[in-house]
């Protein structure tokens, strides 16, 4: 298992749509973002 993984908004996007989210809580004691992703993946559902 992965220590440390660095990815942007698409990679929680893609999960989301293919309605495979949880696999990062499932895979990783620990999932942190920075605020500019998390702000982006929020307008990306709120557009739908």
């Amino acid at each position: 298992m992965h220590e440390i993984v660095i990815c942007d908004t698409s990679c929680f996007i893609v999960l989301s749509k293919i309605g495979e989210l949880d696999l990062l809580p499932r895979d990783y004691t620990q999932i942190v973002t920075t605020l500019e992703i998390l702000t982006e993946y929020v307008k990306h559902l709120q557009l739908g």
